[in-house]
């Protein structure tokens, strides 16, 4: 193992780390653990070819830190403890290895998920492959990349703005019945109304029933009033079984699914317009 102290000015942070949007969560608390007790893991690097800089894949966080550190103390921190990767590795293989370091640290935010998941898939050319390289299951993997080819530049430069889960963007493209642009609206006002997860889900129901509606028609029908109540039922296995099916296949609770189907019945046969 090639261990080296470098220059913190020679370390970006490139295309190889799956972490674009850096999390800045406890940075400052990072900084104090690491002057109080050093730098206990060091960060990993690869040398940029022909050239005296360095690709940083793991360790970001640390590496915050220690410029934080650099900011407020100087020289002392002007070089950081680095595994320095081998050349010969795939740019593949450093950007799963980031991916496998990051997922199991701080959460990777989902448009870092559905950036690295897509490209790999493009490199790679399979979804089998990919997820057999991040331990993802093959209906999460393929989740992403329809979610990612799917939505619009404005769509990404909301969800990542406003931080929304894959799921949003999901709803969002189901509820627009395929037009890109109702796909932008609803996550607009996904977000101006504050909906909640099932006043979303219920625009997913209303906009594929009404694919005439407008995005801001479909969530004035979300927010209508609406009396709750909870109702406990005794369900024979065959339904429990279909009910388990739903959720993994859709990503939604019980209760939601429930509810969904309670009230598409209701409409069907006239007692809810």
């Amino acid at each position: 193992m090639n261990i080296q102290k470098i220059n913190l000015n020679k370390i970006k942070v490139g295309r190889l780390n799956v972490r674009w949007q850096a999390r800045e969560t406890n940075i400052k608390e990072l900084s104090e653990s690491i002057k109080k007790h050093g730098l206990l893991q060091p960060i990993v690097v690869k040398k940029i070819p022909e050239g005296s800089k360095y690709d940083l894949i793991v360790g970001q966080r640390r590496f915050k830190a220690y410029k934080l550190l650099k900011e407020n103390l100087g020289a002392e921190y002007n070089l950081i403890e680095s595994i320095v990767l081998e050349e010969e590795i795939s740019d593949e293989k450093l950007i799963i290895l980031s991916f496998s370091e990051n997922i199991h640290r701080v959460e990777l935010s989902y448009s870092d998920k559905a950036r690295v998941i897509t490209n790999l898939f493009n490199n790679f050319g399979t979804i089998k492959k990919v997820t057999k390289e991040l331990g993802l299951s093959e209906s999460t993997v393929r989740d992403y990349i329809n979610i990612e080819i799917q939505a619009t530049p404005k769509m990404k430069e909301i969800r990542e703005k406003e931080k929304l889960s894959k799921i949003d963007m999901k709803r969002a493209i189901i509820a627009a019945d395929g037009n890109p642009e109702k796909a932008e609206r609803i996550l607009e006002e996904f977000v101006k109304h504050k909906l909640t997860r099932y006043e979303k889900e219920k625009t997913v129901f209303i906009g594929k029933r009404r694919p005439d509606f407008t995005a801001e028609k479909i969530v004035e029908e979300v927010q209508k009033s609406r009396s709750e109540e909870t109702i406990i039922l005794g369900l024979p296995g065959a339904i429990n079984d279909a009910l388990g099916k739903a959720k993994k296949k859709m990503s939604l609770g019980l209760e939601e699914i429930a509810m969904l189907a309670i009230e598409e019945w209701l409409i069907d046969n006239g007692f809810l317009k």
